[in-house]
C-alpha cells in the first residue's frame, strides 16, 4: 500500500490548504516490479492480454476506468527527460 496526499481547501482563508492522505493499493503492476527483466510469457500472462492482438476497446476502457491513464510520473529533479536522438 502507499498513502497518496489528497490535497483541498477546508473552510480556511483562501491562502491556506489543507493535505489529507488517503491509501491505495498498489496496481498489478506496481506489485509485479522490474519488468525489463522478465520473460515475455510472463509479463504478457501479468498483464492478461494478447501480444499480437492486444486489449478490446471494452477491456481497455475498464482498464482506464480502473487504474487511470498511462502514464509515467515526473522526474524527481522536475526536469523532462532529452529527447532520443535517432540513431
Amino acid at each position: 500500500m502507499r498513502s497518496v496526499p489528497r490535497v483541498g481547501p477546508r473552510n480556511h482563508p483562501p491562502n491556506r490548504t489543507t493535505i489529507e492522505r488517503t491509501t491505495l493499493e498498489p496496481s498489478p503492476t506496481e506489485e509485479f516490479g522490474d519488468w525489463h527483466g522478465r520473460e515475455v510469457a510472463e509479463v504478457v500472462a501479468r498483464l492478461q492480454t494478447d501480444p499480437r492482438r492486444g486489449l478490446t476497446i471494452d477491456e481497455a476502457a475498464r482498464r482506464l476506468a480502473q487504474d487511470g491513464p498511462n502514464r509515467l510520473p515526473p522526474p524527481a529533479n522536475g526536469l523532462a527527460p532529452s529527447p532520443s536522438v535517432p540513431s
